[in-house]
């Protein structure tokens, strides 16, 4: 027979809430899931992970990874997993922005139901959301993209997590859309700029993190990921990002992942233990 003790503080215990609407843009609700320690029942209080999925800023699969996810609640962390508006539902304008920022701004104004440290805030993003997760930690200067609800409440972060995320959409439209006469209007490009993407070139710049890399400003730590064999996001493009960050004077660090596509087999057991080591260390 075995004896074990009763778990009094309910250390490493977690519980999921599925289906929180915190936003309601133009009549389109957004959702997450939250999974946060069982502990806060005790009063106890957690820093906070708003995680975004990528998607190529369409709809974002909030279930994606809430199996991996659950470790990091289950460590101390409560969890977030959001959604944002398809880009097509918002043409000419970062709402995937706009909306993320609501998020982070929801979960501070329900701090005491989820029992979060609203001072200690991470955003982490895969792909676009990496992307996202990007653009949140470089825009805390500006109230441009807080809209909505909960404007009491600040959407900055402490910590950045960016994961295979796109850092210069500027040179990525100069590139692929250099013809008018064949571009496909249905591509996700054609519903972010609202037409043909090489029209509205300061959208995408105002989308690449690259283009807001300068010295002095306040920007968070950061951690950046990519893969060495990813073709979607080019690893060179993510190198090149991080460079330019640690030149400027900031706390950056950097992960290759050797032979890593994009998603897949880019992640491992390993990697998702840096990632929660990194939080710890800096949140």
């Amino acid at each position: 027979m075995k004896v074990f003790r009763n778990n009094e503080t309910l250390k490493g215990i977690a519980s999921l809430k599925i289906n929180v609407e915190f936003a309601c843009p133009d009549g389109h609700p957004q959702y997450m899931h939250v999974i946060f320690p069982q502990d806060i029942a005790l009063g106890v209080r957690h820093p906070l992970i708003v995680f975004l999925q990528g998607s190529g800023w369409t709809r974002p699969n909030k279930d994606y990874e809430v199996a991996q996810l659950s470790q990091f609640a289950r460590a101390g962390y409560v969890v977030a997993t959001i959604e944002h508006r398809h880009a097509k539902e918002a043409p000419g304008k970062l709402a995937f922005l706009e909306d993320t920022k609501s998020a982070i701004r929801y979960l501070r104004a329900h701090a005491d139901e989820y029992g979060i440290d609203p001072t200690r805030v991470c955003m982490w993003g895969t792909s676009s959301g990496g992307n996202t997760a990007l653009l949140v930690g470089m825009t805390a200067d500006t109230d441009k993209y807080d809209v909505g609800e909960n404007l009491d409440q600040s959407s900055k972060v402490q910590l950045v997590v960016d994961t295979f995320g796109p850092a210069d959409l500027h040179a990525r439209v100069l590139e692929r859309f250099n013809d008018r006469e064949t571009y496909d209007p249905e591509s996700t490009f054609s519903y972010l700029a609202g037409g043909f993407p090489g029209d509205n070139l300061e959208l995408f710049r105002e989308m690449s993190p690259m283009f807001y890399v300068e010295e002095g400003r306040d920007f968070p730590p950061m951690l950046i990921m990519n893969g060495t064999k990813d073709a979607a996001v080019s690893y060179e493009g993510s190198l090149a990002f991080y460079e330019a960050m640690e030149k400027a004077g900031y706390d950056v660090e950097f992960i290759r992942v050797e032979d890593g596509p994009h998603e897949g087999t880019f992640w491992s057991s390993e990697l998702f233990d840096e990632i929660l080591d990194y939080i710890q260390r800096k949140l």
